[in-house]
């Protein structure tokens, strides 16, 4: 799993590349950006993307941001959707990014670690029918969350610990 440190690095950048690549009009910056980080049991880690407006996004600007290193993951067909959310399952980024990783397979019997990143912290909705219920469901994967305090609505930034500049690509 990544460091904290890595971890801020990671979710601004992601913060940067939606920025840049999502026009101005559809208001990036009111909408959370979310990242899972995945350690596998083999030490590899793969980080999932999800934007809780990706549905507004053009297939010009998915494109951008996958070519920039940040492809969002697809939103899951709504009968495999085992973490819904109360019917929010697809527009909450944190239940997009664990239903994708619930269904893909092969994923999930390989994950040691999945670490949360958001900017915007976890709405208790998500947090009980999302990642309470991924975690008692999946006792042997080790679960945290990073939540960053973004309140789009009253335009409160996210609370960074590192303020070091934030590369523009994540690998």
């Amino acid at each position: 799993m990544i460091s904290e440190e890595k971890a801020e690095f990671c979710i601004r950048s992601f913060r940067s590349a939606l920025n840049t690549h999502i026009g101005a009009g559809k208001n990036p910056n009111g909408r959370n950006a979310c990242v899972l980080n995945i350690t596998r049991h083999d030490g590899s880690e793969l980080f999932l993307f999800a934007y809780s407006s990706a549905r507004s996004l053009s297939a010009t600007e998915h494109t951008n941001l996958a070519a920039a290193g940040f492809p969002l993951v697809p939103d899951v067909s709504p009968n495999l959707r085992v973490y819904a959310c109360g019917g929010m399952g697809q527009y909450h980024t944190e239940p997009r990014l664990i239903n994708f990783l619930y269904g893909s397979p092969g994923y999930i019997e390989n994950v040691r670690t999945a670490l949360l990143i958001s900017e915007i912290d976890c709405c208790t909705t998500c947090m009980r029918y999302t990642v309470d219920l991924f975690v008692r469901a999946n006792p042997n994967v080790d679960v945290y969350t990073d939540e960053y305090g973004k309140v789009p609505g009253r335009n409160q930034l996210p609370r960074f610990v590192y303020q070091g500049p934030a590369p523009l690509t994540w690998s």
